[in-house]
């Protein structure tokens, strides 16, 4: 609901001065608009009702003097006289004339002029003209000496004449008079209204503006109040009553906090003495919970000391245990992670005797293919002679029936040393995958560690300190493991390369077997078929160097295979060197552990 408390005190005074300054205006234009009408009324007295009755009163002057003047001429005997009688008629109707030009000059270019002066001013033209032939027939008469009908005309006729020009002239001037006297009066209702407006607009805007300042000190009055009231405040008076307002103006928001101020000071003095009270009471408490205590002081202190005895005893023996789990889990991963890289050495050893030993068997089955490779040549030599020596054929023959055979032997041997060899990549990577494994579950454990040592607080710090070492041996133990699992792959690779090559020189062996049968058989028809075996021995030689070929491609596997088992023995000594580096820091943590505790 809107109330005049709820205003502003700034807004009160603006509107104040709001209120004041709209009567100001409002006096200016009415004064303004009161001055003007006054104006134009004493312009129209001076400048246009004066003028044209000074006119109007010079053409009575200019008729009275003339009409004295016509009687004079009657009356005078002088000639002198009558002369200067006549001068002056003659200047009284130059100045009749004068005024009179001016009168119609006003009249044509004022378009303010009533019909009435119109009518008046016409009526004053009619009579001037019947006069002023009256006035030449007295004095023509005169002139002609006939006194007595210039005496008749100036009576009879001229004077009346004189008379209703006089009375019209008049009419005139008492007209302007009339118009004059009505603006004068108009003029003083105006100024005499215009004043009392100005009495009572002043008396408003003063009442007003009185009545405005009344309100903003009233409204400021309570202030004063209030200052006192916030002295006392300050002085500690708590007991100062501060009256309740429904105003929203600035007096108002500061009462209410000045309430709110008071109220918020007795909550604290009421809380300050229930502090104090109770400050009291727990002192006097306290002064018997001591008694009570001095009694119980010794038994308290040597059971605290039992206590922190009991504490440390068992924080030992948790250290101790927590010691000695750690160790037994994570000593048997490090253990079997230890023996898996050892298993893991002596299988890439076996993996390099392996593939030594087909290096080897490639090399003998190189040089029984090469020596094949000779005897069938020799066999290609002898053809031409076949006739004288078919029993030195038939040697040769069996010798190569025999190397081959021996030849198949050995391949056989090399590809199941091969194949043993694939058999161990694989073993090792099973090996590999466990060794992942392990290092997987002693990164869970250096963790679990961790948050243990963590649980330690300050106690574990050491524990922690491990435990990282720990899970970063471990990570690096994952990398080594899949640089192992990577060279293994490549082994697999060589291997069954190297396999399928011993089962390629094996067919063929097998075929040089067959075809050294083939030239036994030959023999006992080595007359009838000397072409057919010249034509067996070029095959026989073309296959020596075929598997003389594969025999240098099962040496290369096997050199390959020689060089990956090198790099597993590497890396598996690698991971037993970082096995033992971290059996030697869970060593060194637990004797840690074990020392601070």
């Amino acid at each position: 609901m809107f109330s005049l408390k709820n205003i502003r005190i700034s807004s009160r005074l603006i509107i104040g001065f709001s209120v004041v300054f709209a009567l100001m205006i409002i006096l200016s234009v009415i004064g303004i608009t009161e001055v003007g009408q006054i104006d134009r009324n004493l312009t129209s007295i001076n400048d246009l009702n004066s003028v044209k009755q000074r006119y109007a009163i010079n053409f009575r002057g200019s008729v009275h003097d003339r009409a004295i003047a016509i009687r004079d001429v009657v009356l005078l005997m002088d000639a002198g006289d009558l002369q200067d009688t006549f001068r002056d008629i003659q200047r009284l109707e130059q100045d009749y004339e004068d005024s009179a030009r001016r009168m119609d000059r006003m009249f044509a270019e004022r378009d303010d002029i009533t019909a009435e002066e119109r009518r008046i001013l016409a009526s004053i033209k009619e009579i001037e003209a019947r006069t002023l032939p009256y006035v030449q027939q007295v004095m023509s008469a005169y002139n002609a000496g006939d006194s007595d009908r210039a005496k008749r005309v100036l009576l009879r006729d001229a004077r009346p004449a004189f008379t209703e020009w006089l009375r019209r002239i008049n009419q005139f001037i008492d007209l302007q008079e009339a118009n004059n006297q009505q603006l004068t009066a108009d003029t003083r209702d105006v100024a005499e209204g215009f004043q009392v407006l100005m009495l009572v607009l002043t008396l408003v805007a003063v009442l007003l503006g009185g009545g405005i300042a009344l309100w903003s000190v009233l409204s400021i009055t309570p202030l004063r109040t209030l200052t006192q009231n916030i002295m006392r405040l300050a002085d500690g008076d708590l007991t100062v009553v501060i009256p309740d307002t429904d105003a929203r103006d600035e007096v108002g928001q500061i009462t209410g906090a000045v309430r709110i101020f008071r109220d918020n000071a007795r909550k604290v003095e009421e809380l300050q003495a229930d502090a104090e009270e109770r400050a009291e009471r727990e002192r006097r408490e306290e002064q018997e919970r001591q008694t009570r205590e001095a009694e119980r002081e010794a038994e308290r202190r040597r059971l605290a000391e039992e206590a922190d005895e009991k504490a440390r005893t068992e924080r030992r023996a948790a250290m101790l245990s927590m010691a000695d789990n750690f160790e037994a889990s994570v000593k048997s991963v490090v253990q079997s992670f230890a023996q898996s890289a050892s298993e893991m050495e002596a299988a890439a050893q076996v993996m390099t005797r392996t593939a030594n030993d087909s290096a080897s068997n490639a090399q003998v089955v190189g040089q029984a293919a090469e020596a094949a490779n000779t005897n069938a040549q020799t066999v290609a030599n002898a053809a031409d002679e076949l006739s004288g020596s078919v029993r030195e054929i038939a040697d040769q023959t069996g010798q190569s029936s025999t190397a081959a055979r021996s030849a198949v032997s050995r391949t056989e041997r090399a590809g199941h040393d091969i194949a043993q060899l694939k058999t161990a990549a694989q073993e090792i990577g099973d090996i590999v995958s466990l060794i992942n494994d392990i290092a997987e579950q002693t990164n869970l454990l250096a963790l679990n560690a961790t948050i243990e040592a963590a649980r330690a607080g300050e106690a574990g710090k050491g524990f922690a300190v491990v435990a990282s070492e720990v899970k970063s041996l471990a990570s690096q133990t994952a990398s080594a493991t899949q640089q192992i699992g990577d060279q293994i792959t490549g082994i697999q690779q060589a291997s069954n390369t190297a396999v399928d090559a011993m089962t390629e020189i094996e067919g063929i062996i097998r075929d040089i077997d067959n075809t050294a049968v083939s030239i036994a058989s030959a023999v006992e028809e080595q007359d009838a078929s000397a072409q057919e075996i010249a034509r067996n021995i070029a095959e026989v030689s073309a296959g020596t160097n075929e598997v003389t070929s594969s025999i240098q491609k099962v040496n290369n596997a096997a050199d390959e295979t020689g060089s990956k088992a090198n790099e597993v023995l590497d890396a598996v000594r690698e991971l037993g060197q970082r096995s033992s580096d971290l059996q030697a820091q869970i060593d060194n943590f637990l004797s840690t552990i074990r020392a601070e505790t």
